[in-house]
Parts: structure tokens; C-alpha cells; sequence
């Protein structure tokens, strides 16, 4: 967020959510191997709990904030800092605790593919609070955003960054397969919640898949596109498609 570091943009950057280590080590008596492996899947699930949490949290935050004043740029950069964390902890598994001491325990991946605390159900969570416009209880917060954007300069850099980061994520929803190759179903909900993002996002083909948003792509697929099951060419495919058919829409 920029308070956690005195280099925010480098430890977003840096991606230091993918660094993995195992955790304990198997051997020893029958009861410390049973007590290690509750210790390991403790971890696991306690980890998944604090994640889910904070998404939560940011976002009541968000709400509440927004009943009185209007979200700027540094909320945004907030949404993308904790998509990386969702991203960055997610994994193509459909089950990440271990069902014995051999499996590996790695300390920052640890939402799974299916589940209440899976990496899907987060990034949309999160999209959904900021993009959904149809059938949808409450406005969404993209509507309280209001930012300062010089005529001369376009769009600041670090909002289409942002922006960028939104389309990543919502693609990789919309292409991962889980750990034995099955694809998810994509819902009706899921599908409009796309549509809304590339709408409110209100950019041109030239920015939409300009060279910005062609890096921002680039480095989170290689970051992330392996342990979450998804194809680096799939999500630039689905991106094309979805910024084509929101261009259509707008014109």
C-alpha cells in the first residue's frame, strides 16, 4: 500500500508473494507427526482465513469511505496491490492443505482453485464491489472514483497500470483451468462483471492494448500464469475479445 515499506512500488513490483518455502520437515514419532500435520494445515487454512478477512475489511472500508467522500487514485492503487496479493497467493490446486507430511507446504501459496477461499472467488469479490453495474444491489464504487486528469497528459500512467491489472485478473478468471486441466464454468454474472470492467475502464483500442497495458500483461503472466493454471495466450485473447466488444458497445 505504500506504508507497509519505504519502496512501495518496488515490493509491488518485485512480486515477493511468489517467493515459496516448505514448511517442517517429515520424521519423528507417530503423535509429532500427527501434531505437525495439524500444525501445517492450520497454517494453510489460517492463512486462507486472513486473506478472505482482509479483502473484506478492504472493502467495507471502501464503502463506508465512500458515503461521505468521493475514492481517488491511491484507492486504486490499493485494489491492484491487493489483487497482487490474491494472485500472488493463489495456485491451480483444488486443495492446498496436506494430507500427509510429504507433501509441500509452500508459505505464499496458499488460496486454492475451488473452494470458499479460492483465488477466483476473491478477484471476483473484489471486481465485483468496483465494476458490477447490472442487477446489483448497490451502485458500484467505480462510481464514487474521481480523478484529476490533465487534457494534456491522458490518463495518468499509474491508473492505466491499474486498469491493466483489473483486465489481467479478470481474464485469468475467465481461462484457468484447475490442477487436472478441467476450465471452470464462466457464469452469466461472471460474464456481465467483465463487460462492466471494460466499460467503466472507458478506454480507446489504443490504450486498452497499447504498450502499457502489453508490459503490465507481460510481467504478471510470467509472475503468475504457471501456478494459476492459465495461458498467457488465452488471456491476451480473451483481453482482444473483451476490449473489441466493449469498443462496439461504447460507439
Amino acid at each position: 500500500m505504500g506504508d507497509e515499506t519505504s519502496d512501495g512500488a518496488a515490493a509491488l513490483e518485485s512480486d515477493d508473494l511468489g517467493t515459496s518455502a516448505p514448511i517442517g520437515a517429515p520424521g519423528g514419532s507417530t503423535e509429532e507427526s500427527k501434531r505437525r500435520l495439524q500444525q501445517r494445515q492450520r497454517y494453510v487454512e489460517d492463512s486462507q482465513r486472513s486473506i478472505v478477512d482482509a479483502v473484506e475489511v478492504f472493502l467495507r472500508n471502501l464503502r463506508e469511505q465512500a458515503q461521505t467522500q468521493s475514492l481517488g487514485v491511491v484507492d486504486l492503487l490499493r485494489l491492484r496491490a491487493l489483487l497482487v496479493v490474491v494472485l500472488g497467493s493463489g495456485s491451480n490446486k483444488a486443495d492446498l492443505r496436506p494430507k500427509d507430511l510429504s507433501s509441500q507446504v509452500r508459505r505464499r501459496q496458499v488460496l486454492p482453485s475451488r473452494g470458499d477461499a479460492s483465488w477466483r472467488g476473491r478477484v471476483g469479490r473484489l471486481l465485483f464491489e468496483f465494476f458490477r453495474d447490472h442487477a446489483a444491489a448497490r451502485p458500484p464504487l467505480i462510481r464514487t472514483l474521481c480523478l484529476e486528469i490533465d487534457d494534456n497528459q491522458g490518463l495518468p500512467e499509474d491508473v492505466l497500470e491499474c486498469w491493466a491489472t483489473c483486465f489481467w485478473a479478470i481474464c485469468a478468471m475467465r481461462v484457468a483451468t484447475d490442477d487436472t486441466g478441467a476450465f471452470f464454468d464462466v457464469s452469466a454474472r461472471e460474464s456481465m462483471l467483465a463487460h462492466d470492467l471494460y466499460r467503466f475502464s472507458r478506454l480507446l483500442p489504443a490504450q486498452a492494448l497499447g504498450s502499457v497495458v502489453r508490459e503490465i500483461f507481460m510481467g504478471m503472466s510470467a509472475r503468475y500464469a504457471d501456478r494459476l493454471g492459465v495461458s498467457a495466450d488465452r488471456i491476451e485473447q480473451e483481453h482482444q475479445a473483451l476490449a473489441a466488444t466493449a469498443h462496439v458497445l461504447s460507439s
